[in-house]
């Protein structure tokens, strides 16, 4: 992360309809760009497709987009360390820019995210040097102890 994240939990909608918690973690820099992981160990939208990764990252994405009402501009499969993945940039409707890396990793998914406030504002080698700096091994584990971030 690019400095000191905070640790949230969202919700996602699990198969009975309710909400489930996901770990993330949060960095706001001062210049209005957001940088985030997510992860879950068979969360809600792997479950409901049967643990089949193109399913879950397509439908991963498709969630991504209807939560955060983006617009998909570009998409391409990717295969960080060898797992399936998704490299998803999108718009908002205000002008926004949202970056996201989609990894499967065994039954855990990972979501990188970078925000912009604006195309103009968005530096991609910022958001490819996040990107490429998260590495999965035996030992991939984020902190549990983070202080929660003051909504």
């Amino acid at each position: 992360m690019p400095g000191d994240p905070n640790r949230v939990l969202v919700q996602a909608t699990n198969e009975t309809g309710a909400n489930e918690p996901i770990n993330m973690l949060l960095f706001k820099s001062s210049s209005d760009h957001t940088y985030a992981v997510a992860w879950a160990e068979k969360p809600p939208v792997a479950r409901m497709n049967d643990l089949i990764p193109d399913k879950t990252l397509d439908q991963a994405r498709d969630g991504a987009l209807n939560r955060t009402q983006a617009t998909l501009i570009s998409e391409i499969r990717s295969n960080p360390q060898g797992f399936p993945g998704r490299d998803v940039v999108a718009y908002n409707g205000g002008g926004g820019v949202l970056d996201t890396r989609f990894v499967y990793a065994g039954h855990r998914l990972y979501m990188l995210i970078a925000t912009a406030p604006s195309a103009a504002a968005r530096h991609e080698e910022d958001v490819m040097r996040f990107f490429n700096s998260f590495a999965i091994d035996d030992n991939t584990q984020f902190p549990e102890t983070l202080p929660a971030t003051q909504q």
